[in-house]
């Protein structure tokens, strides 16, 4: 059964996007707007598969998932201002400060 999916799917790349939707129709049941080849590919292959061999379980169709449906904010991480409270006043030195204390170092060593 296995290389019957595999030969199906490799016919799948040789059809165009309308051949596509007729098929993708004929698996599913019901028609598509997709223009997305590689879509269509995927989802198409993944019905044969699942029809070919079996869908997911009951207990894994209803099972949560294991990532949060929403982004969950770490709120002990401190915000940006309090990190700086404890830092020194002084600006940052730029890149031609940095140049100007490597000459200096460098006069002085030689």
């Amino acid at each position: 059964m296995e290389m019957n999916i595999v030969n199906e799917v490799a016919a799948l790349q040789r059809l165009n996007i309308a051949q596509l939707r007729q098929r993708f129709a004929e698996v599913f049941g019901e028609a598509t707007n997709a223009s997305n080849r590689t879509w269509l590919i995927k989802r198409i292959a993944w019905r044969m598969q699942a029809l070919a061999e079996g869908d997911l379980s009951e207990r894994a169709r209803h099972a949560p998932p294991s990532w949060p449906a929403t982004p969950t904010y770490d709120s002990t991480r401190p915000n940006r201002q309090s990190t700086l409270q404890g830092r020194s006043p002084r600006r940052r030195t730029t890149g031609l400060d940095r140049r100007r204390h490597i000459r200096a170092c460098a006069d002085a060593v030689a």
